[in-house]
């Protein structure tokens, strides 16, 4: 990627994001040829992102982008504007079939319990306490399910902790975050996102997949998980499952 853009989107080669774009722009002209395309976009996020949490969650987004690239999937277009929402999609990847695949990121941030508010199971907590890591996946998921577009395949990505990985059955989080639903029994973080009972169970049918990664880099050589929800009306391209799962080892930096 030339430094004239990376000059551009940063205003200074020193910037954490520099590295790792320039190196994935030379191993993949596809996506620096995106990072060109969407370069007003990408420094409007970059300018805004004033913590280091932020600029790791707009390195996750273009990380996404890249291996979305690298592997020829498709056409892909960055917060598209989809006709009647307010909300955009991080992602909306056109196949050649000409089906449209809605992929959202989002990353699992430090997060500490407030002292008897109960987010975890109904048992309260110390305040200070940081939550299971199954119980922020979960509140993690709830954000993004009011964004998933009805109609079109859904899939969202969620960048986890390398360390917390081992401890987490994304499966097992998945079934406990349906039946606590099923029970309105959801936790106050997940009501956040979540207001109405009856809107879970309609945004959740819009998911085809989730994938969970390890974030942010570099990480060990730990491939990415995919689950699949077998209750989505819309299912995910074998391929596109591939692309998302199998990225290659980051030995970058983290922003």
């Amino acid at each position: 990627m030339k430094d004239q853009t990376l000059l551009a989107l940063f205003g200074d080669l020193t910037h954490p994001l520099v590295a790792p774009l320039a190196t994935w722009g030379a191993a993949s002209p596809r996506f620096a040829t995106f990072v060109e395309e969407h370069r007003d976009k990408i420094r409007k996020k970059a300018r805004g992102a004033r913590d280091p949490e932020a600029l790791s969650d707009l390195l996750l987004e273009l990380a996404v982008a890249r291996d979305l690239h690298r592997e020829r999937l498709g056409a892909l277009a960055y917060e598209p504007h989809p006709p009647d929402r307010t909300r955009v999609p991080d992602f909306a990847l056109t196949l050649p079939s000409g089906v449209i695949v809605i992929v959202e990121v989002t990353r699992m941030r430090p997060a500490v319990v407030v002292a008897g508010e109960g987010e975890v199971n109904a048992a309260p907590r110390r305040a200070g306490d940081s939550p299971p890591i199954d119980a922020r996946l979960s509140v993690a998921l709830c954000g993004k399910l009011s964004q998933l577009v009805p109609g079109l395949p859904n899939v969202v990505v969620v960048g986890v902790p390398a360390e917390s990985l081992p401890a987490l059955d994304v499966a097992e989080a998945m079934r406990a975050l349906v039946a606590r639903a099923e029970r309105r029994e959801l936790t106050p973080r997940e009501r956040h996102y979540i207001r109405k009972p009856g809107d879970f169970f309609k945004h959740y049918q819009r998911l085809s997949g989730l994938v969970v990664r390890p974030w942010p880099p570099p990480v060990p050589a730990q491939r990415a998980t995919f689950w699949e929800n077998k209750q989505a009306t819309k299912t995910l391209p074998a391929r596109l499952r591939l692309g998302l799962t199998e990225s290659p080892d980051d030995q970058l930096v983290s922003a």
